[in-house]
C-alpha cells in the first residue's frame, strides 16, 4: 500500500491562517515510510512553514527523484502540483518547469543518494543556475530504499547493523553548495522543529536557490545478506511466509538546545552525532566565513545547524538569463514564435540568417511572387534550395487517413515534378493528398 487517504473530519476550532486554512488544510496521505523516520519529521515542518508563511497550495510544484525522499511529497500540500522523476534528475525537471512557469513555488526533495551520487552533476548546475526554488535532501547516509546501502554522505567509520563499516570520505553537500555559489545555505536536524521550520521559512521565502541539509536518520537498513528478514535469506531458504520487511517501532528523535550550544545525539543504532547550533554572532553572509566555519566544525567531528550562508543580491535563472516576466506557459504559441523578422535582428546570427534564408512577407503580393526570382537566381548560380512547407498548406492527417484505407497509390505519387510557376499548385496537391513528394525543377 503506498496511499492511504486522512479521514476529512478535524477539530472544529482548530488554529487558521491568513488565507482561512488550517495545518490540516496542508496535509498529505498518511505516510507509509518507517516508524519513526526522520523523514515524517521533515514532512511535518514543510506543512508548518507553508502554514504560517500563509502559500496557496495550487501555487506549489513539489519535485523529487527516487529513494525514501521521493515517498515524502505524497504526505504534504495534497493541493499542490507534483511530479516524481528518475533517479538524480529531479533538478533538470524543476529547471524546465521553473522556465515555462516562473510564477509557482517549488519545492525540491531529494535525498543524500539521490543528489550526492548519479544527480551531482544535476545537482551543481542547479545551484550554477540559481534556480528559484527550495531544495531539500533528507539526508541519512544510506540508501533506505535498497535497504541501506552506504550513501556518498556516510561518514568514515559508519557501521551498519550488519557488514564492515564504511571507509569512503563523506560528501558534504552544504560544502559543496557554497562552493559552487548557491544563494542560502542551511542544514538542520528532522528532530530539531524549533529551528527546521523557520529555516524551511527562509528557503521559500529567500529568491534564489535555497539549499537545506537536513540530517534525518534511519530507523532500519537491515536487509544485508547476514539478516534472516533480507529479501535474499528469503530466496535462498524458499520461505513461503516470512515477516522480511518488518520494522520493529521506534520513537521519533527530539531535541533541543539554544544558539552556539552544542548537544550530542544518541541514534536507533546506538551510535553518537554532535550537533552545534550557529552563533547569534555569526555573519552568514560571508561565503569564505562559511566555509571556514565548516572545515573548522568537521575538524571538531561537529555537524553546524542553522543557516550558513546567504546572498541577497545575486540574480537568479530568469534575471541573468533576461526571460519574460510573463511565464512560458501563459504566453500564447503566435507570441513564443519570435518570426523571421525578429531573427534577423539578432547580432551576428540575423547577419548570416539574411544570407542563408530568402526572406517572404506574406501580406505583400509582390514579396510572395518575388521569391520564385530570387530561387531561380539561387540555383542558376549553383547552390541547393531547400523548400519548407509549412502546417498552413499541408495536412499530413490527410495522407496517414488515406494510408490506412489502402487508398495511396505511392507508386504514382511519388514522382511529382513541378516549376516555380506551379508551385502554389504543388502545395495544393499536396494539402489534397494528390503527391507524396514534389520534385521542385527550374524553369525551362
Amino acid at each position: 500500500m503506498t496511499y492511504i487517504t486522512k479521514p476529512i473530519n478535524h477539530h472544529p476550532r482548530l488554529e487558521t491562517n491568513k488565507l482561512g486554512l488550517t495545518r490540516r488544510d496542508y496535509e498529505g496521505a498518511v505516510s507509509t515510510l518507517c516508524a519513526g523516520c526522520g523523514h515524517d519529521s521533515i514532512s511535518a515542518a514543510i506543512v508548518e512553514a507553508c502554514f504560517q508563511l500563509s502559500i496557496e497550495a495550487y501555487r506549489v510544484a513539489k519535485l523529487s527523484g527516487i529513494g525514501c525522499s521521493s515517498k515524502a511529497p505524497a504526505y504534504f500540500l495534497n493541493q499542490s502540483h507534483g511530479f516524481n522523476s528518475v533517479h538524480g534528475r529531479m533538478p533538470s525537471v524543476a529547471t524546465g518547469a521553473n522556465a515555462a512557469n516562473r510564477d509557482l513555488t517549488y519545492i525540491g526533495i531529494s535525498g543524500d543518494g539521490d543528489s550526492l551520487s548519479i544527480g551531482m552533476g544535476q545537482f551543481a548546475h542547479v545551484i550554477r543556475r540559481n534556480l528559484d526554488m527550495t531544495y531539500i535532501i533528507e539526508n541519512n547516509g544510506v540508501y533506505g530504499l535498497t535497504k541501506g546501502q552506504y550513501s556518498a554522505s556516510a561518514d568514515i567509520g559508519s557501521k551498519k547493523k550488519k557488514g564492515p563499516a564504511n571507509q569512503q570520505k563523506p560528501i558534504d553537500p552544504v560544502s559543496m553548495g557554497i562552493a559552487l555559489g548557491s544563494t542560502y545555505v542551511a542544514r538542520g536536524f528532522s528532530g530539531d522543529k524549533e529551528q527546521l521550520v523557520p529555516l524551511i521559512k527562509g528557503a521559500i521565502s529567500h529568491k534564489g536557490f535555497g539549499l537545506l541539509d537536513i540530517i534525518s536518520p534511519c530507523v532500519t537498513f537491515n536487509d544485508n545478506p547476514e539478516s534472516t528478514k533480507s529479501y535474499s535469506h528469503v530466496r535462498k531458504s524458499q520461505n513461503e511466509v516470512v515477516d522480511a520487511d518488518f520494522v520493529p517501532p521506534a520513537e521519533e528523535i527530539l531535541t533541543k538546545y539554544k544558539e552556539g550550544e552544542a548537544m550530542p545525539v544518541s541514534l536507533h543504532d546506538g551510535s553518537k552525532i554532535v550537533f552545534r547550533k550557529v552563533d547569534k554572532n555569526y555573519d552568514p553572509t560571508s561565503r569564505a566565513g562559511a566555509y571556514s566555519y565548516l572545515r573548522e566544525s568537521q575538524a571538531k567531528q561537529e555537524i553546524i545547524t542553522g543557516l550558513l550562508y546567504i546572498d541577497k543580491e545575486a540574480d537568479d535563472m530568469h534575471e541573468s538569463s533576461g526571460s519574460s516576466s510573463i511565464p512560458l506557459s501563459e504566453i500564447s504559441y503566435e507570441e513564443l514564435g519570435p518570426g523571421k523578422k525578429e531573427l534577423a535582428k539578432i547580432p551576428i546570427f540575423g547577419f548570416l540568417y539574411k544570407r542563408a534564408v530568402i526572406m517572404v512577407d506574406r501580406s505583400s503580393s509582390k514579396s510572395r511572387y518575388g521569391v520564385y526570382g530570387k530561387a531561380d537566381e539561387v540555383i542558376e548560380k549553383g547552390y541547393n534550395l531547400c523548400i519548407f512547407p509549412e502546417k498552413n498548406y499541408l495536412d499530413e492527417t490527410l495522407l496517414l487517413n488515406l494510408f490506412k484505407q489502402g487508398r495511396l497509390p505511392v507508386d504514382k505519387l511519388i514522382d511529382g515534378k513541378i516549376t516555380f510557376d506551379d508551385l502554389n499548385e504543388g502545395f495544393d496537391k499536396l494539402s489534397k493528398g494528390e503527391v507524396v513528394r514534389q520534385i521542385l525543377m527550374p524553369n525551362a
